[in-house]
Parts: structure tokens; C-alpha cells; sequence
């Protein structure tokens, strides 16, 4: 028997189940114990799959979570996917399923669960039978601060010389410090592209740039000597940092 559907108690989301052949995921236990549900990043705004290794490794490790583990809470309003892969049988027999989700990198508005309130949401996998596979619990907080880290710790300055570069990510932070996972339309700005540029972390290739958006690391390189601002947007926060470049 295929599993249909992947549903959450709230506003009612669907995403479909496929058969498959695969092992369930690296993640975490459905609370049934049948199979094992991954968290997954659909674009490259979601601080829960941050690789500059900015962040502070601990907090990053335990509120974030890592290799598809489910992270501590995610933001109200942010966007993220889920995997599931397990076996329910019934009369019909049983059969493997895993999900599915698909993301245009550079687009916010794609398909996947978001919570919009705060609230501990259930999210189960369920046979077209209406029969329970599994269960999983996600918590959503409301951010209260955005921080951008550099070497894993937060900054409200940055000094550079001419020619160097620095990697920055940002996460939200809830009112109990926890570092929130789910993707979030963002932006990063400069307010003088002959002073510094940004790139996209790792990025080979692409020029560089005064503006990125939905990108939770980032690049930044030393132009010219000078100071310019650089402004980090995350849903309704906004962070204004100084840019020092020396000779």
C-alpha cells in the first residue's frame, strides 16, 4: 500500500509520497517508530543548511541541527521540506515510501510546509486508506533578533584590507536565544559597491555583486579603502553593519 500524503494539524499542506526503493533517511524517528523523517532545506536562505561553518558550532549543532536532524524550532512564517521514508502494510501488502519536494533555487514561492503561527505542530504520514504511518512534532517560534555572524561569532563591525575577503551568514533568534532554522525571503545590500562586493559563498564563476537575496551566506570582499554599510533583510528584520576597508 502507497502512502498518499504527508499532512500537518493547521492549515492542511499536502505533499506527495512516492514509492521507492530507498533506506529511510539520516534523520529522526517518527514518534511510531516505523520510519525516519528528514529535515530538508529547499533554497539556500535556510540557516538549519549552513556550510561557511560560521556559525558558532555548538549553538549551530543544538538548535539547528545537522545532517537532516530536525532542528530545536523554526521560524513562524519561514519555509522548509520534509522527508519521510518507511513501511505500512494492510491487507494489500506493504511497500517502501520516501517524499519528494522540488525548489527553483532563487525563488522563495516554492512548495513546502510553512507554520504560521507559534505553535507545536503534528506532521504525519498517512496511507490514501486514511491509515497512520508515522508522526513527527515541529515547534515554530517567533524570531525576535537577527544576527549575522563571521568566525563564529556575531558582529556589528567589520574591518578587511583591500583584496581580502571575509564568509557571513545570518540567523533568527528567538526570545529564548535559540538560533532558528526555515528558509525566509532576505536580502544583502551594499551601499557602495566600489568599497566592497559581495559574492555567494562558494560561488565559482559569477561576478561579483552590490545585492543578493534569499542566501544566508555570503562572501564579502575588500575593493578599495573606505567604509561602506551593508544591510542584512530577513522577514520583517533588518541589520545595518559598518564596513571598514584599509590600504
Amino acid at each position: 500500500m502507497k502512502l498518499k500524503s504527508l499532512h500537518y494539524f493547521g492549515p492542511l499542506v499536502y505533499l506527495g509520497l512516492l514509492a521507492g526503493c530507498d533506506d529511510p533517511g539520516d534523520g529522526i524517528r517518527g514518534q511510531l517508530g516505523v520510519g525516519t523523517f528528514d529535515y530538508n532545506c529547499l533554497i539556500e536562505s535556510d540557516a538549519a543548511c549552513a556550510e561557511s561553518g560560521v556559525i558558532e558550532d555548538f549553538r549551530a549543532s543544538n538548535d539547528l541541527g545537522n545532517q537532516k536532524q530536525l532542528p530545536q524550532a523554526v521560524a513562524v512564517g519561514s519555509k522548509f521540506g520534509l522527508s519521510y521514508a518507511g513501511s505500512v502494510s494492510d491487507v494489500e501488502g506493504g511497500a517502501l515510501v520516501t517524499t519528494e519536494a522540488a525548489a527553483e533555487v532563487d525563488e522563495i514561492g516554492v512548495e513546502a510546509f510553512q507554520i504560521n503561527e507559534p505553535v507545536t505542530t503534528a506532521f504525519f504520514a498517512a496511507s490514501s486508506r486514511g491509515q497512520v504511518a508515522d508522526l513527527l512534532y515541529i515547534d515554530a517560534a517567533t524570531p525576535s533578533e537577527l544576527l549575522v555572524w563571521s568566525a563564529q561569532e556575531t558582529v556589528e563591525k567589520i574591518k578587511i584590507s583591500e583584496g581580502d575577503s571575509v564568509d557571513l551568514a545570518f540567523t533568527l533568534v528567538d526570545k529564548d536565544e535559540r538560533l532558528l532554522a526555515g528558509a525566509v525571503e532576505s536580502a544583502w545590500t551594499l551601499a557602495d559597491d566600489s568599497t566592497a562586493a559581495l559574492a555567494e559563498y562558494l560561488a565559482t564563476g559569477l561576478p561579483d555583486r552590490e545585492s543578493i537575496k534569499n542566501r544566508v551566506e555570503i562572501t564579502l570582499t575588500g575593493l578599495a579603502a573606505g567604509e561602506t554599510e551593508l544591510t542584512v533583510t530577513a522577514l520583517d528584520f533588518v541589520r545595518t553593519l559598518t564596513i571598514e576597508v584599509t590600504p
